[in-house]
Protein backbone atom coordinates (compact mmCIF):
# COMPACT_ATOMS: atom_id res chain seq x y z
CA UNK A 1 0.00 0.00 0.00
CA UNK A 2 1.34 3.27 -0.94
CA UNK A 3 0.55 5.03 2.65
CA UNK A 4 2.84 2.21 4.09
CA UNK A 5 6.30 2.35 2.09
CA UNK A 6 5.81 5.23 -0.51
CA UNK A 7 7.52 5.16 -3.57
CA UNK A 8 8.79 1.71 -3.09
CA UNK A 9 5.84 0.19 -2.22
CA UNK A 10 3.96 1.54 -5.58
CA UNK A 11 7.33 0.51 -7.49
CA UNK A 12 6.62 -3.29 -6.14
CA UNK A 13 3.17 -3.30 -7.08
CA UNK A 14 3.70 -1.63 -10.18
CA UNK A 15 6.58 -4.26 -11.53
CA UNK A 16 4.06 -7.18 -10.03
CA UNK A 17 1.01 -5.40 -12.23
CA UNK A 18 3.47 -5.29 -15.28
CA UNK A 19 4.27 -9.15 -15.18
CA UNK A 20 0.76 -10.06 -15.18
CA UNK A 21 -0.76 -7.70 -16.93
CA UNK A 22 1.68 -6.02 -18.87
CA UNK A 23 -0.48 -4.40 -21.41
CA UNK A 24 -0.92 -1.53 -19.15
CA UNK A 25 2.00 1.36 -17.76
CA UNK A 26 1.29 0.28 -13.97
CA UNK A 27 3.82 2.79 -12.88
CA UNK A 28 1.91 5.86 -14.36
CA UNK A 29 -1.41 4.19 -13.87
CA UNK A 30 -0.49 3.80 -9.73
CA UNK A 31 1.67 6.82 -9.50
CA UNK A 32 -1.94 9.01 -9.94
CA UNK A 33 -3.34 6.92 -6.79
CA UNK A 34 -4.52 3.89 -5.93
CA UNK A 35 -6.49 1.92 -3.24
CA UNK A 36 -5.49 -1.94 -1.66
CA UNK A 37 -8.07 -3.67 -0.33
CA UNK A 38 -8.32 -7.50 1.10
CA UNK A 39 -11.26 -9.69 1.15
CA UNK A 40 -13.11 -7.44 -0.96
CA UNK A 41 -16.83 -8.91 -2.15
CA UNK A 42 -17.06 -6.25 -5.36
CA UNK A 43 -20.73 -6.23 -5.44
CA UNK A 44 -21.49 -6.20 -1.59
CA UNK A 45 -23.36 -9.13 0.77
CA UNK A 46 -20.95 -11.91 1.88
CA UNK A 47 -20.49 -13.74 -2.07
CA UNK A 48 -17.46 -14.14 -4.03
CA UNK A 49 -14.66 -12.69 -1.33
CA UNK A 50 -11.72 -11.53 -3.63
CA UNK A 51 -7.91 -11.76 -1.69
CA UNK A 52 -6.96 -8.44 -2.84
CA UNK A 53 -8.47 -5.49 -5.05
CA UNK A 54 -6.71 -2.95 -6.55
CA UNK A 55 -8.19 0.37 -7.96
CA UNK A 56 -6.97 2.92 -9.91
CA UNK A 57 -8.33 6.24 -11.51
CA UNK A 58 -8.94 4.14 -14.61
CA UNK A 59 -8.99 0.21 -13.59
CA UNK A 60 -10.07 -2.45 -10.89
CA UNK A 61 -8.05 -5.18 -10.68
CA UNK A 62 -9.00 -8.10 -8.50
CA UNK A 63 -6.21 -10.78 -7.41
CA UNK A 64 -6.83 -14.48 -5.86
CA UNK A 65 -4.33 -15.64 -4.14
CA UNK A 66 -3.35 -19.64 -3.79
CA UNK A 67 -0.90 -21.03 -2.12
CA UNK A 68 -2.20 -24.58 -1.09
CA UNK A 69 -6.02 -25.21 -2.13
CA UNK A 70 -7.72 -25.41 -5.51
CA UNK A 71 -9.75 -23.22 -6.71
CA UNK A 72 -13.83 -23.80 -6.24
CA UNK A 73 -16.28 -24.94 -9.04
CA UNK A 74 -16.02 -21.88 -11.05
CA UNK A 75 -14.91 -19.32 -8.72
CA UNK A 76 -13.08 -17.56 -11.44
CA UNK A 77 -15.56 -17.10 -13.44
CA UNK A 78 -17.74 -15.85 -10.70
CA UNK A 79 -15.16 -13.16 -9.56
CA UNK A 80 -14.82 -12.32 -13.08
CA UNK A 81 -18.39 -11.32 -13.03
CA UNK A 82 -18.51 -9.71 -10.22
CA UNK A 83 -15.38 -7.40 -10.66
CA UNK A 84 -16.80 -7.03 -13.91
CA UNK A 85 -20.08 -5.61 -12.39
CA UNK A 86 -18.17 -3.78 -10.42
CA UNK A 87 -15.83 -2.10 -12.86
CA UNK A 88 -19.08 -1.21 -15.15
CA UNK A 89 -20.75 1.07 -11.63
CA UNK A 90 -17.48 2.86 -11.45
CA UNK A 91 -16.59 3.33 -14.96
CA UNK A 92 -13.51 1.47 -14.43
CA UNK A 93 -11.64 -1.48 -16.75
CA UNK A 94 -11.91 -4.79 -15.00
CA UNK A 95 -8.78 -7.11 -14.41
CA UNK A 96 -8.74 -10.21 -12.55
CA UNK A 97 -5.47 -12.27 -11.87
CA UNK A 98 -4.87 -15.53 -10.58
CA UNK A 99 -1.58 -15.48 -8.65
CA UNK A 100 -1.59 -19.18 -7.48
CA UNK A 101 1.30 -21.83 -8.51
CA UNK A 102 -0.70 -23.09 -11.07
CA UNK A 103 -2.12 -21.40 -14.22
CA UNK A 104 -5.31 -20.65 -15.93
CA UNK A 105 -6.65 -21.37 -19.01
CA UNK A 106 -9.43 -19.02 -19.34
CA UNK A 107 -8.63 -16.65 -21.85
CA UNK A 108 -10.21 -13.59 -19.34
CA UNK A 109 -7.90 -14.36 -16.61
CA UNK A 110 -4.48 -13.39 -16.25
CA UNK A 111 -2.09 -15.69 -14.60
CA UNK A 112 0.94 -14.92 -12.40
CA UNK A 113 2.67 -17.06 -10.00
CA UNK A 114 4.53 -16.75 -6.72
CA UNK A 115 8.06 -16.44 -9.00
CA UNK A 116 6.64 -13.31 -10.65
CA UNK A 117 6.13 -11.17 -7.27
CA UNK A 118 9.70 -12.60 -5.79
CA UNK A 119 11.00 -11.47 -8.79
CA UNK A 120 9.09 -7.71 -8.56
CA UNK A 121 10.30 -7.64 -4.82
CA UNK A 122 13.63 -8.37 -5.77
CA UNK A 123 13.49 -5.22 -8.51
CA UNK A 124 12.77 -2.68 -6.12
CA UNK A 125 14.74 -3.68 -3.41
CA UNK A 126 17.68 -1.56 -3.82
CA UNK A 127 21.53 -2.37 -3.45
CA UNK A 128 22.70 -4.96 -0.47
CA UNK A 129 25.08 -2.54 0.16
CA UNK A 130 23.74 0.21 0.39
CA UNK A 131 21.81 2.01 2.93
CA UNK A 132 18.31 0.50 1.88
CA UNK A 133 14.78 1.35 3.68
CA UNK A 134 13.09 -0.82 5.81
CA UNK A 135 10.14 -0.87 3.70
CA UNK A 136 12.79 -2.14 0.90
CA UNK A 137 14.28 -4.69 2.94
CA UNK A 138 11.09 -5.97 3.83
CA UNK A 139 9.59 -6.30 0.27
CA UNK A 140 12.56 -8.55 -0.65
CA UNK A 141 12.24 -10.43 2.26
CA UNK A 142 8.71 -10.97 1.22
CA UNK A 143 9.64 -12.05 -1.95
CA UNK A 144 12.11 -14.61 -0.64
CA UNK A 145 9.55 -16.19 1.49
CA UNK A 146 6.86 -16.82 -1.06
CA UNK A 147 9.52 -17.41 -4.03
CA UNK A 148 8.97 -21.59 -3.58
CA UNK A 149 5.00 -20.89 -2.90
Amino acid sequence: MSEFGGETSMRFAASYLATAIPAIDWSKELGGGYRVATEICPLGGGADRVDLVIETARHLVGIEVKIGAALGPEQLQRYSKAISRRGTLQGLTPWVVLLAPFRTELPAIASSSWLDVARAARSVAGDRDGGRAFVAQLIESFGEHVRGF
